[in-house]
């Protein structure tokens, strides 16, 4: 008789190769190589169980008030809306603005306290850039509110002051998780060791989740209900779940909701990367255009 599929199991696999992947392009030397070595595997891999509008890619996030991101192993972008600026295709010279980017993450072959103070930092430097932000009038005798569309879509909804976009609302932030085959640390020490970076920043720079995929995953935990969050905004602890087979499908799961249900603002803030300064065309010399009488 055939074995049953399992998803779980493809899932522990898909994973294990993703890491196994990042590891061994580490090995390519040239930095512009190594990001290649990892850009396709991460987007194979990724992309076919996530969302058709979502993209895998490798890089750097940026804002249009001149803010960038450190180099990110993992950048989950709406692929069919999301302007990509990209020198010969390498990751370590592409650009992706932060309306479009719904999730960043780290890969590590094995996590240890520099390496996920290192994660910690590089997920930070997305979450503390700056999307457009506009108020606008609505209908309906309702006050002025920040709209806001889901990712994939160019339709822009409005509703009452608690419905409108906001980085205090945890599906408005950009999602960030680290990845790791395992660590070098016992799970106490690194719960510890992630507590201590967590408090040195604000709610929302912290990671999602980090998985180990040989240990389980540390995860946020609102205790008055004793359970898993998808955001440290909604949270008041950080839990370690020794489930060493649920920490990816949770990630997976964590990630199709974002896809889904996260929020973003309007797709016109995309013109402000393709604008100079002055948003001005300074014309040097004028001439008439006359048609002769048919």
């Amino acid at each position: 008789m055939a074995k049953c599929f399992s998803g779980i199991d493809h899932l522990q696999l898909m994973a294990r190769r993703l890491v196994f992947d990042f590891a061994e392009a580490a090995g390519a030397g040239h930095p512009g190589l190594i990001g290649a070595a990892r850009e396709t595997p991460a987007r194979l891999q990724l992309e076919r169980v996530l969302p058709g509008n979502i993209g895998i890619g490798s890089g750097i996030v940026i804002d249009s008030f001149g803010g960038q991101s450190k180099q990110q192993d993992i950048v989950v972008f709406e692929k069919h809306l999301c302007p990509v600026f990209s020198i010969n295709d390498t990751p370590e010279a592409t650009y992706y603005p932060v309306e479009g980017v719904l999730a960043v993450g780290e890969v590590k072959s094995s996590l240890d306290k520099a390496k996920l103070e290192d994660a910690f930092s590089k997920i930070q430097s997305v979450k503390s850039l700056s999307r457009v932000v506009e108020v606008e009038e609505v209908t309906l005798g309702l006050r002025p509110t920040v709209p806001y569309r889901k990712y994939g879509s160019q339709i822009m909804m409005s509703g009452t002051e608690a419905e409108q976009y906001s980085i205090d609302n945890a599906l408005d932030q950009v999602f960030g998780f680290v990845l790791a085959g395992g660590s070098s640390l016992k799970p106490e020490t690194l719960l510890d060791h992630a507590v201590d970076f967590a408090k040195s920043r604000r709610p929302h720079d912290a990671p999602n989740t980090i998985v180990s995929l040989a240990d389980g995953h540390i995860s946020w935990l609102k205790s008055e209900r004793n359970s898993l969050c998808r955001s440290p905004m909604e949270a008041d602890k950080l839990a370690f779940c020794s489930r060493s087979d649920g920490g990816f499908p949770w990630l997976i799961f964590l990630l199709r909701l974002y896809a889904e249900a996260g929020r973003t603002v309007s797709t016109r803030h995309y013109r402000r990367y393709f604008k100079g300064q002055d948003d001005g065309h300074p014309i040097i010399a004028a001439s008439a255009v006359v048609r002769p009488e048919r």
